[in-house]
């Protein structure tokens, strides 16, 4: 594919496509894009034709990196626990640091159109977490002392 005129406007950034430029892709590509995604979205002539695998060598092949993540407590799984979750954007931050950074690029930027994900967000304002700053009113003490 020659993704030229494309990748100004890839919606995970042109930095991933002009990093790869010549090289096979297939493993940063293949995990967060449909299959049938070229096709759908791209015109027949930005494909240049069949490429021969066995003429692929390995430092032809684009690795995706390996990344660090951030020191925050985390519980075995990698995540933090969940009662420390208080609102919908926690969540999103939690995944932020736990996705692979292609896969959050393509989940982040809404995948392959954005109407899922404005909707996503119209959807996650009408959620209302119970707020945690209540104090337990169960047994209520309405004593009180004046003057000592």
């Amino acid at each position: 594919y020659d993704l030229t005129d494309f990748h100004p406007s890839h919606p995970g950034g042109s930095k991933i496509i002009t990093d790869c430029a010549g090289m096979d892709a297939t493993l940063l590509f293949e995990p967060i894009h449909p299959s049938d995604i070229a096709e759908r979205l791209l015109s027949p002539d930005v494909k240049k034709g069949l490429v021969d695998k066995s003429t692929i060598r390995e430092e032809h092949i684009a690795k995706p990196e390996e990344e660090e993540k951030e020191g925050d407590i985390l519980s075995a799984n990698g995540k933090p626990p969940i009662e420390t979750m208080l609102n919908i954007f926690d969540f999103e931050d939690v995944a932020k640091k736990t996705m692979s950074k292609e896969g959050w690029c393509y989940y982040s930027s809404g995948a392959d159109d954005e109407i899922t994900l404005r909707e996503n967000h119209n959807a996650f304002q009408r959620i209302w977490f119970k707020p945690r700053i209540l104090v337990d009113v169960d047994k209520i003490d309405m004593n009180s002392k004046m003057f000592g």
